[in-house]
């Protein structure tokens, strides 16, 4: 069997369209595929075909936990209720004026950049930093988007303003809905410092493995889930045909994500 848990479409900050993404998954003979789009539920709202594909409802969502950045996803049976969804635009709303207040830092900086102007570009209601690296590459603002994230979207340089949701709410959010919740690609460095705290909001899971990391041990992690008797999961965290790992290349098997599986 072959799983990828962790995949993103232009609906978030990925460049194809869930069916694209559907139709590469089948191709690739991905057995098992999430999407897992920012902040949106919308690729699963659109009917989208399956064959030998089995489609996961799933969604990240981008947190703050003592300080720092963290990611949480979300997997479901079917898709969750409505209280949840109205939730998870709210969520999508906050994102949204954390960009507006990206680009008023970004022009109190020397860089001109009005987020009307921005988001008339954006074919996505969820906007990332992503999104915003490809924009000042398209506007010469940057040579690239890796050294727009250098300079002005990444660590302690970042225009980006923390996230308001604090991961533990996140995750009963989830929880609540009755969905399994996720530590996405969690920082090995501070790891083992955050992992009581994180396991005593309720977290279900961890990301063992993230492909977009292809150097990350995924040892610790699947050790640690044992310890604390957490499921594991994996993914390529693919948004691109340019993805390091496109789609299909790197997988899954039920060793590590059988007991996610038979809670869905």
């Amino acid at each position: 069997m072959r799983a990828d848990l962790h995949v993103h479409t232009l609906i978030s900050d990925g460049l194809l369209t869930p069916l694209e993404v559907m139709g590469k998954a089948e191709s690739a003979g991905i057995d098992v595929l999430a999407i897992t789009d920012h902040d949106s539920l919308a690729a699963h709202t659109q009917g989208l075909p399956t064959g030998r594909t089995r489609l996961i409802v799933g969604v990240e969502f981008t947190t703050c936990h003592l300080g720092r950045e963290h990611h949480l996803l979300g997997y479901f049976r079917g898709l969750p209720p409505a209280s949840f969804r109205r939730a998870v635009a709210r969520v999508r709303e906050e994102r949204r004026e954390r960009m507006r207040e990206a680009c008023r830092r970004l022009t109190t900086a020397g860089i001109a950049l009005d987020f009307d102007q921005f988001l008339a570009t954006q074919r996505s209601a969820s906007l990332t930093s992503a999104h915003l690296a490809r924009y000042l590459a398209d506007q010469n603002a940057v040579s690239s988007e890796e050294e727009a994230f250098d300079l002005y979207l990444r660590g302690g340089r970042s225009v980006v303003p923390l996230p308001s949701t604090p991961m533990p709410s996140a995750t009963e959010m989830i929880n609540c809905a009755g969905g399994i919740s996720v530590w996405a690609h969690p920082p090995l460095r501070e790891f083992d410092s955050l992992i009581d705290s994180v396991v005593s909001m309720g977290i279900q899971g961890l990301e063992a493995v993230n492909y977009w990391r292809p150097d990350a041990d995924p040892l610790p992690f699947v050790n640690a889930a044992a310890r604390y008797s957490l499921i594991t999961t994996g993914g390529t965290d693919f948004h691109s045909n340019t993805h390091p790992c496109p789609l299909g290349s790197r997988y899954v098997d039920e060793s590590l994500i059988g007991a996610f599986l038979s809670r869905l």
